[in-house]
């Protein structure tokens, strides 16, 4: 009897085990089919999103992904899924010059992909990219190029993957330290920018010419004139061919080899460019590359460079209000407007002083609020600012603010950097005008021997430099102590205190 109930307990379990596998199949099999079924749901929206973004129809693969956004946070969270949807919508604001909102979309979608991948997944680099171009859209470089850094580090990590990201990450990292004064790091950087670009996009790449351009720039302040010219003419071969005729980067590029050609002494040709390029500045409309405030900014140089500065005034005051207009008035992007307006004012005739003063005291509280009171927004503001009081004969005020300036960027670029040697040669010519003499000698001295040892013999730095410090060997009495050095640096022409 026991026997027969062992049995039939035992039978029992073995038709419950039997039972509970076959539930769990089947739930097992209603759940894939529901995963199927959310799989095809996702993929055609999805789908659609690309071909619409990739048709630069941003307006609809935003309105796609938007609608897909609830659906995949409440049937996949935690998902790649949602992250791919939430860098899709960072990337159609993104182009759409929506930078905050660009952003915040980027920073959920880095903040869910850093939980699923692995630290050096060479996927990673998406939306590390699309952070960094949304925080260099919104003004804030210094973040932005934290992040290019990453993409570069990652992509080093991963160079069968990289292809064209490594070269624009190399491209950005290099710009940034070249707007930056870091010109040891800039070159290699875009020297090798523009040799990945060719082999990753081919020798026809409007990317290429874009590197191109900026190493030609490069080359361009160092007073290579010759080898800034070839890459100027390399990339207009390529952009007169793949651009439109009004692109804003072909006219960029005719101006920065008209500015080439006026320092080699054919001021004809130098014209001629320009004119070319003031044509198509005239009618460009904003591209992925160049936005509206952008673009007013670089017509604005180019009426400037023609001395046509009321035009010039113009452009630069309709580029902060495009700014304000999508910004707020407190955005470091307006900050960087007001400069071109600024220094406008301040540096040439015809304009009132008493206009710039206010401009530069309100890029001032902009940068403090947005970057600090050390930072070096902050610091190269305020040397901008000393040259003002130097032309107001407010020395005092001329010296305070460049010596409040220095430490600040000796700390940021080195103390043999050429942001030092600006601020040094603001201080001293202060300096001189209060007959400090000794101060101011060592300050001179100082920037010229920085000049002197990072830019080529005849660099109008030098210059500047040169006779800077031989009107203050005037000043102290010593005439033959100040022919000579004219002499010896070849350094001829009227005294100059200019920007630099």
């Amino acid at each position: 009897m026991r026997l027969r109930i062992l049995l039939g307990v035992l039978i029992l379990v073995i038709g419950l085990g039997g039972g509970y596998t076959l539930w769990k199949n089947a739930r097992q099999a209603a759940e894939d089919k529901k995963a199927i079924e959310r799989a095809a749901t996702f993929a055609k929206p999805f789908s659609d999103s690309q071909a619409a973004f990739q048709q630069k129809r941003y307006t609809d693969a935003e309105a796609i992904l938007t609608d897909l956004l609830p659906q995949t946070e409440r049937d996949q969270p935690g998902s790649k899924n949602l992250a791919l949807v939430l860098e899709g919508l960072g990337a159609a604001t993104y182009m759409q010059h929506r930078y905050p909102e660009a952003l915040a979309y980027y920073k959920q979608a880095l903040e869910l992909s850093q939980k699923l991948m692995r630290p050096d997944d060479a996927e990673l680099r998406f939306v590390l990219l699309g952070m960094a171009d949304s925080l260099r859209g919104e003004g804030n470089e210094p973040a932005a190029n934290i992040y290019y850094k990453q993409v570069l580090a990652l992509l080093k990590l991963h160079p069968d993957q990289s292809r064209g990201d490594y070269a624009m990450a190399l491209l950005n990292v290099g710009e940034f330290a070249m707007r930056n004064g870091s010109f040891d790091e800039a070159k290699p950087l875009l020297e090798e920018s523009v040799a990945a670009f060719e082999k990753y996009e081919g020798a026809e790449s409007t990317k290429l010419a874009l590197a191109q351009t900026r190493l030609g720039e490069f080359y361009k302040d160092e007073s290579k004139y010759l080898e800034a010219e070839v890459l100027f003419r390399k990339a207009l071969a390529i952009q007169e061919t793949k651009l439109s005729p009004d692109d804003p980067q072909l006219a960029w590029t005719l101006d920065e080899l008209s500015n080439v050609r006026f320092n080699q002494g054919d001021s004809a040709e130098s014209d001629r460019l320009r004119a070319e390029a003031a044509a198509i500045y005239a009618k460009a409309t904003p591209t992925e590359t160049s936005s509206q405030s952008l673009l007013l900014i670089r017509q604005g140089e180019v009426y400037a460079e023609a001395h046509n500065y009321r035009k010039a005034e113009s452009l630069y005051k309709q580029a902060v209000e495009a700014e304000e207009a999508q910004y707020g008035p407190d955005h470091p992007r307006v900050a960087d407007d007001l400069s071109f307006l600024a220094d406008l004012y301040r540096d040439e005739e015809g304009f009132s002083l008493e206009a710039a003063e206010p401009l530069y005291q309100r890029m001032l509280a902009i940068r403090e609020k947005n970057f600090g009171p050390d930072s070096i927004e902050f610091s190269n503001t305020i040397s901008d600012m000393a040259l003002l009081y130097f032309f107001e004969k407010d020395y005092s005020h001329c010296e305070n603010l460049a010596a409040r300036a220095l430490p600040v960027q000796e700390k940021r670029f080195g103390s043999d950097s050429l942001q030092v040697s600006t601020t040094l040669n603001r201080l001293g010519i202060c300096q001189r005008e209060q007959q400090k003499f000794d101060e101011a000698q060592a300050a001179l001295a100082r920037a010229l021997a920085i000049r002197t040892k990072r830019l080529p013999p005849g660099h109008p730095w030098i210059r500047t430099s040169v006779q800077n410090l031989a009107a203050l060997y005037q000043e102290q009495g010593q005439p033959e102590k100040a022919q000579l050095l004219l002499q010896s640096s070849s350094a001829t022409g009227t005294n100059t205190t200019d920007k630099q």
